[in-house]
């Protein structure tokens, strides 16, 4: 297994595994998560920066040919959950 930093050229593949999780979550767990939001301009933009910022490692498994992605923070500079307004 591979473990390393993510970089730009992840970007597709973190927001595809992010809204595999979204859609799970939406389905057993939090209902009031935005469906399809990690592949949204804003979502886009969201991991985009934290690739960027350098919050993204990428775990990659040879053989098997899986991908995972661990998105985080060491400090307080994003917020832990997203507000949304309705319109």
């Amino acid at each position: 297994m591979i473990i390393r930093k993510a970089t730009i050229n992840d970007l597709s593949q973190i927001q595809e595994l992010n809204n595999q999780l979204f859609e799970l979550e939406l389905a057993n767990f939090d209902k009031h998560l935005i469906k399809g939001w990690p592949l949204s301009p804003e979502g886009k933009q969201y991991f985009q920066d934290a690739i960027n910022e350098g919050y993204v490692i990428v775990a990659e498994a040879k053989v098997r040919k899986e991908r995972a992605m661990l998105l985080g923070t060491f400090l307080p500079k994003k917020p832990a959950f997203l507000i949304t307004t309705l319109k």
